[in-house]
């Protein structure tokens, strides 16, 4: 970081301030000389970042060099450039600091403290502009430049909204889209329903591995369509397999990891599966041919898991109008999780 904004900072002086190479040369340096003092020639260059320009917001070295105990401000005391002194003690915070940008720039702020940079410089009229030689579009691009610099050399993280990865079961990545396949493909119909739920397993291991872990590991929020459950809705009160069994396989998939939160949405087995044939564009899959009987146990074991997973569970009417189901879901993920509406 430090040697990109370095450069950018003398490849910037060499566009803008050129009159300096119009000075004759104060001498001369063989090659050997110049490996000699290497050392003496990175310091030289260093301090003509600051030299004459010690308090003016674009002098970075003092932000990078300074901040990680590289060099020391200097001055008569602490007191001398004072804004400086805060990142020296590591201080970040120094609530006069920004004061240094708009004096540099001779804009008077006060009583504007309310307002946004660009619609603190909307308020000037075009003639007021044209007085102060002022270039709107320039000062918000410094100020911007100026802000980021800041933060990179500091450490500080930009504020961001939360990171979204949805995904799915089974699927999501390719080996678990294949073992989807064979799963869902509406002529295997002579699959074993612990053959089934092994798939299931498998391509949630995978999937865990490849997608959900590492989205996880970055930050991110991850929405996945079904997950641990339904092997116990589905295999486990729907084929009357031991949940045990299937709460072993589970955990041996992943470890233990649960989600913070699960949504249930419920709705009268009838309905639903009318809303699945009236959707032309949903795969009709093996599942959606059982009997209205599996279908009935699958639900009973979602409820069932309700009671017993209560306080990661959270059931939505899904018979409501799909907007104020979005609504209600919303809010429930907004609220649970902590985020930002």
């Amino acid at each position: 970081m430090k040697k990109i904004i370095y450069t950018t900072t003398i490849f910037a002086t060499l566009l803008t301030g050129c009159s300096f190479l119009d000075d004759n040369p104060q001498g001369i340096m063989t090659e050997k000389e110049a490996i000699s003092k290497a050392d003496e020639l990175v310091t030289t260059a260093y301090s003509s970042l600051g030299n004459d320009h010690y308090d003016t917001p674009f002098s970075l070295w003092i932000y990078g060099n300074v901040r990680a105990d590289d060099a020391y401000k200097g001055g008569q005391d602490v007191s001398d450039i004072q804004h400086f002194h805060f990142y020296e003690i590591a201080q970040n915070i120094d609530p006069t600091f920004a004061e240094a940008f708009f004096s540099e720039n001779a804009i008077e702020v006060t009583g504007h403290e309310d307002k946004t940079f660009a619609e603190f410089l909307d308020k000037f009229t075009e003639e007021e502009v044209e007085d102060m030689a002022l270039d709107k579009e320039l000062l918000k691009r410094g100020l911007s430049e100026y802000i980021e610099q800041m933060k990179a050399f500091l450490g500080m993280e930009e504020e961001k909204g939360v990171e979204v990865l949805t995904t799915r079961e089974p699927g999501g990545v390719l080996i678990g889209e294949k073992i989807r396949q064979v799963i869902l493909d509406p002529s295997h119909t002579q699959m074993d329903p612990k053959t089934e739920l092994l798939l299931y397993i498998a391509s949630r291991r995978q999937h865990l591995v490849e997608k959900v872990l590492p989205a996880l590991e970055a930050g991110k929020l991850v929405i996945m369509d079904r997950f641990i459950d339904s092997s116990v809705a589905y295999q486990g009160f729907g084929r009357g397999l031991d949940i045990d069994a299937i709460d072993w396989l589970n955990h041996f998939a992943t470890d233990g990891l649960k989600p913070d939160l699960t949504l249930y949405f419920d709705i009268e087995v009838e309905e639903g599966l009318a809303r699945i044939a009236a959707n032309s564009d949903r795969e009709v899959n093996r599942l959606d041919m059982e009997g209205l009987d599996l279908h009935k146990k699958v639900r009973k074991g979602y409820l069932s898991l309700l009671d017993k997973e209560g306080n990661r569970m959270v059931k939505i009417d899904a018979s409501l109008p799909l907007e104020q189901v979005v609504e209600t879901t919303k809010a429930v993920l907004f609220d649970r999780m902590g985020l930002a509406k």
